[in-house]
């Protein structure tokens, strides 16, 4: 099992991103794999047909090539100064370059690591790599974990618990690895309280982290709650809120907005373990 992060340096959101994986690789003494994942030249230009065109898309195809080279390179040395600076040795951690379709590429990825970490402008649309974070956790319903501004991980852990399926996927997911990052404390509305039989009330959860060898605390948030999660964790200073992702579909999101919505579009949440 690996800690991975789909890596692309564009920008020092990027680089941010990549030191929180290496810090999470260090704190949990697993191995660092950072992939950098370019479409292949012949799936991003659509070779027209006729005579006239054909050289125009040679040329393109080239300057394309150049262009991604550019980015690969630029990829592997801003990993080589993290890792040189981070507490990882060099057989921890491992750049790969994967040409490819990247949503595909990130999938599987995402099957047996630890973690896949993406930068948070992935979560928010216009990054390189939004369509990947989009595929794995929509299309394909697989975690991701949503870096921070702040790249150190260990700290309190919030528990965005609303007896969804989704919450429950990303907490069963995410515990084994998160149990020693710091205190949990779950959190519910107080709407939520009320609506919730004793099946999944946080008293109940709490008793089954307890099984997992996890002490936890509870919490109620106010409404709206994606606001209540973000106060309760600067409150807190967590490091990381696990979380359910989109309980409707990615339309009603946009349209009516979400707690999903909230954390991701929030500029000091700390990082998201999301699962679908």
């Amino acid at each position: 099992m690996t800690i991975t992060t789909m890596f692309i340096h564009n920008d020092e959101g990027d680089i941010l991103a990549l030191k929180y994986a290496a810090e999470l690789a260090s704190l949990h003494k697993q191995p660092l794999r950072v992939v950098c994942s370019i479409p292949d030249p012949s799936n991003v230009y659509a070779y027209s047909t006729p005579e006239f065109a054909i050289g125009v898309s040679t040329v393109l195809s080239k300057q394309i090539i150049e262009e991604q080279e550019t980015a690969r390179a630029r990829s592997a040395e801003a990993f080589e100064k993290v890792i040189a600076s981070s507490g990882l040795s060099t057989d921890q951690a491992e750049f790969v370059y994967e040409p490819g379709y990247p949503p595909d590429v990130a999938a599987r990825e995402a099957l047996l690591a630890s973690a896949l970490v993406f930068p948070r402008a992935a979560s928010q649309g216009g990054h390189a790599l939004s369509g990947s974070c989009e595929h794995v956790m929509m299309d394909r319903a697989l975690p991701v974990l949503i870096a921070g501004n702040d790249p150190k991980p260990s700290g309190p852990v919030i528990v965005a618990w609303d007896a969804s399926d989704q919450a429950a996927r990303s907490l069963r997911f995410h515990v084994p690895l998160f149990r020693e990052t710091g205190p949990f404390i779950i959190a519910q509305s107080e709407d939520g309280l009320k609506r919730r039989g004793d099946a999944t009330s946080p008293e109940t959860l709490k008793a089954w982290l307890s099984h997992q060898g996890v002490e936890a605390s509870i919490e109620s948030v106010s409404s709206p709650v994606g606001n209540g999660l973000l106060e309760l964790s600067y409150a807190n200073e967590a490091a990381m809120i696990i979380s359910g992702a989109y309980g409707h579909s990615r339309a009603g999101q946009y349209l009516f907005g979400g707690v999903t919505r909230t954390l991701m579009h929030a500029e000091a949440a700390p990082a998201l373990a999301l699962c679908h």
